[in-house]
Formats: structure tokens, sequence, C-alpha cells
């Protein structure tokens, strides 16, 4: 599949308030439109400083105050989420750091990994037309060569037999020069590149990326998400060292299955499952 160059979407101011939580007036809150986003962008509420804009949207979403594409910015995340209870380090005003919230309409909750799927692939397709070399780490990590430049955290309600809800939590390295000792092999934008980028246009280039992967994924169009999302997996068909809690291996990444689950042929030829955090890389 061919790069794709989205259009550039114009935000504009449509209110601004001071938030209060608590009683506390805490920070800005800046509320944008994009006229052009189907749905993710659709509306864009900008804080200056926050905890997590995934505690923060969850918060919206259930006193109801929010649209579905709503995405929730800050230029401060202090405790920002990662996969089971890790923290995402970002220096402030450097880097991308968004919550999305989506409510579904005809998402079933065995496809669920397809939210994941779609959303890895937008931010490949950004991050692609500044540089080759990028692919998604199983599950949802964006990795540059053997570095991270992006995660990923999605926190899903099922209601039935269908997802109802979404808050997808994205940061992406841009303008980060140093990192923390303990940060795990992470890269920015910055680093790869050279130059420095305009947060608020990343921000409408990434957003638009988002939003044509969003719209394939409400049009049901799996086979080509799957197809896209198996093409760029971080070495697969490749043999590679994996460890266990128990041991560590050598196997090849042969695909994933509709649950999100990685498969990997061990060197017998058997072939075994594995979920969230039970087997990992040796980088």
């Amino acid at each position: 599949m061919g790069k794709r160059q989205p259009k550039r979407h114009n935000f504009s101011i449509i209110a601004s308030t001071l938030l209060e939580i608590e009683g506390k007036e805490l920070f800005n809150c800046f509320i944008f439109k994009v006229m052009k986003n189907k749905c993710i962008g659709s509306s864009i509420i900008s804080l200056n400083k926050i905890d997590s804009t995934n505690s923060y949207a969850n918060q919206m979403s259930l006193e109801g105050k929010l649209v579905s594409g709503t995405v929730i910015l800050a230029r401060n995340q202090t405790r920002g989420k990662g996969q089971q209870g890790t923290k995402w380090e970002s220096q402030e005003g450097k880097n991308l750091t968004f919550s999305i919230l989506l409510f579904h309409d005809e998402l079933p909750a065995d496809q669920q990994f397809m939210l994941s799927k779609a959303i890895s692939l937008g931010i490949i397709d950004y991050l692609v037309e500044y540089a080759d070399g990028f692919s998604i780490k199983w599950p949802n990590d964006i990795y540059f060569e053997n570095h991270k430049i992006a995660g990923i955290l999605i926190e899903n309600s099922v209601l039935g037999t269908r997802l109802s809800e979404s808050v997808v939590g994205i940061g992406i390295n841009i303008n980060q020069k140093y990192f923390s000792k303990e940060a795990r092999n992470p890269i920015s934008l910055y680093t790869i590149t050279g130059k420095e980028f305009i947060i608020s246009n990343e921000l409408d280039k990434v957003l638009a990326c988002l939003d044509f992967r969003y719209q394939q994924l409400s049009e049901k169009n799996y086979k080509l998400l799957d197809s896209d999302y198996l093409r760029l997996l971080y070495r697969i068909g490749k043999w590679n060292e994996f460890s266990t809690s128990e041991e560590n291996f050598t196997g090849k990444i042969i695909g994933v299955t509709g649950f999100g689950q990685l498969q990997i042929e061990f060197k017998d030829g058997t072939v075994q499952a594995f979920g969230f955090k039970e087997v990992e890389f040796v980088i």
C-alpha cells in the first residue's frame, strides 16, 4: 500500500475556560474544532497540565460531556499511563501526549483488537512521511528500527457482544532529545531527522491519519487492516530470541490471532499463541 497524503486541516478555537477539579482551578483548557475530520479530532480539548489524559477522558465520559472522536491533548502529562501499569515518560511541551474517546456502533467485542491495529497503522502512516524503518512491535508499540518512538494504551468497555466505548491513549516522541536511564531504548522524531517540529502541526497530521484508519475500521475493512498490520509487524517471519516468566527460547512470529494473541513458531515446528505480557522480545 503506497504512501497517502492526508489533507491538512485548520484548527479554530471555539471556546476557552479555566477547568476546576474538586473546587481547585488547575489549568487552562482550550477547545478546538477540526472541521474536516469525520470522527477522530472532530473536537479537541487542549490542557496545559493533567495527570493522565486517559483518566480525564474516562471521567468526562462518565459525566456524558464528550462526543465520539474527542481528543484530549496535554502539554504536560504528569502520570501518563503505559501498558500493564507502566509510566510513559514525556518532557513538557516536547511531544504528543493525548487520548481519544470513541463510542462504537457496530464493533463486535471479539474484533476489538482491530481497533488496536487501526490506531497502530494510523501512527505508522503519519511517521513514514519522515523516514523509512518504522514497524509495529506487538501488540501496539511503534518502533523505529530497534527503538521505541510511540506507545498506545487502549481501555475498552464491552456491552453484551459489542465494544461500546474506548479510550485510546497515545504518546509519540517528537522533539525530546534526552530520556531518563530507566527508559527502554527510546527515540524521537528529532533524533531520527535532526529537525525540530511544531507540535500543533504534527497533531494535525497524525489525527488525519488516525481518522482515515478509523474510517476503514468503521467500514469493516478488516482484511486491509489485517494485511497492513502483519506487513508492518516487527520482526515477523524472522528467528528471534524471546523470554517468558519461565524460560528463554528461539522462535519466529507467524501471525496474530483474532483476539490479538501473538503466534510464535518454535524450532520443532509447533506453534503457540501468547497473550499480552506473556512473552517478550530479547533485544
